[in-house]
């Protein structure tokens, strides 16, 4: 595999973000391939083909997919000509969803359908705990283990609006009840409030993606090695530092709490990060450089984090 993504990378072509170009993204056994234009996308899949009659690899054609948008002039691109060996790629158009890495996406970027998609799982999954012949201990398990998880997965990344925030944890109140067999009319605090104020302390949905550090861990990720995708994040907080008018994580702390700005979507990981965490952490940054992303700490009590330069 390494082989190929040499050759891949020799061949060029590929996203830029701002000096550095990419064109793939790839994950064990998943690969994904990214070009500006569709003469540049036939030259890897060539690649591609070439590599595995060589390697004696073969392609899952049933999971070869292919989607391309022109974003100046906001259509679709006509990807008829594309082929990988003797067969077409699937086509699939850019306001359809792909699942990429278990995440539902398209090709713009639009995580309207992973939503969805986590709203309907768990709502599948409480509709089975009705009328359950179990201990409430049992059950209420099951809720911290198998529904709010279904969240939990794409939490730092499916960018959730302040609405969207609030009916999931609706659903996730109505599966704590039925866990207990308790009236539905029983105040949510008794299970959002914390052992010392005599709550179960359930956790709530921002918490998830902020206070348990979804959204941190996936940047420390992003970070851990001076790879592509290291590149990439560094290039993404510049870009979230631009966006807010600031040159330090102390400004922008200071600007989007000067704001008030609610719990907003935002496409930028970095913006969302730098949202979440103004709200109740204390963030110990040097100035963003195109090379030096520094040091974060909460002032609440709870596990640190660190992303080195």
């Amino acid at each position: 595999m390494n082989v190929m993504l040499r050759w891949l990378d020799l061949k060029g072509g590929g996203l830029s973000q701002g000096d550095f170009v990419t064109n793939t993204l790839c994950l064990a056994d998943d690969s994904t391939l990214m070009t500006t234009n569709i003469h540049d996308m036939n030259i890897l899949l060539a690649c591609v083909n070439s590599y595995c009659q060589w390697a004696g690899v073969k392609i899952n054609m049933g999971k070869t997919k292919v989607t391309g948008y022109d974003s100046k002039r906001k259509c679709f691109l006509d990807l008829s000509i594309l082929q990988l060996g003797n067969s077409k790629p699937m086509i699939v158009m850019s306001w359809d969803p792909v699942k990429y890495l278990g995440v539902r996406l398209t090709m713009t970027g639009d995580l309207t359908f992973e939503r969805e998609n986590v709203r309907k799982n768990t709502l599948d999954t409480i509709k089975q705990l009705t009328k359950h012949m179990y201990h409430p201990q049992q059950i209420y398990w099951v809720v911290q283990f198998a529904i709010i998880p279904i969240f939990r997965y794409s939490a730092a990344i499916a960018n959730w609006d302040s609405q969207e925030i609030v009916k999931l944890e609706n659903l996730w109140m109505c599966a704590f009840k039925k866990a207990w067999k308790v009236n539905t009319s029983m105040p949510d605090v008794t299970f959002w409030a914390g052992p010392e104020q005599g709550g179960l302390g359930t956790p709530k949905a921002r918490a998830i993606i902020t206070g348990t550090s979804e959204t941190i861990s996936l940047l420390n990720q992003c970070m851990c090695l001076n790879n592509d995708l290291r590149q990439v994040t560094i290039k993404d907080m510049s870009q979230a530092m631009a966006h807010l008018g600031c040159s330090t994580i102390a400004e922008a702390k200071v600007e989007l709490q000067w704001s008030g700005e609610d719990w907003k979507q935002h496409p930028s990981l970095c913006h969302r990060f730098l949202a979440y965490t103004s709200r109740g952490m204390q963030i110990e940054w040097m100035a963003i450089q195109e090379r030096s992303i520094g040091t974060w700490m909460p002032t609440r009590p709870g596990p640190s984090s660190q992303m080195d330069s």
